[in-house]
């Protein structure tokens, strides 16, 4: 389920170390630890406001999942 009239935020992943290049979710979950030895954390936490959340009450679970991983 997507959030109507909500485009997807692209996650970029920098390591906690900051030597590493900055990689998107596929490259982070299958690279593993950042090469400078860091971890990577996304660069910046989407804010999830009343708003966003708001046309999720009540929805299945499996929609809510969707739309946060999205």
């Amino acid at each position: 389920m997507r959030i109507k009239g909500e485009d997807r935020e692209i996650l970029r992943y920098i390591s906690t170390r900051g030597e590493a290049p900055v990689l998107g979710f596929e490259d982070v979950l299958l690279g593993g630890p950042a090469r400078d030895g860091g971890l990577y954390v996304p660069e910046s936490f989407p804010v999830l406001t009343p708003e966003r959340l708001g046309p999720l009450s009540g929805a299945a679970y499996v929609d809510i999942a969707e739309a946060v991983m999205a």
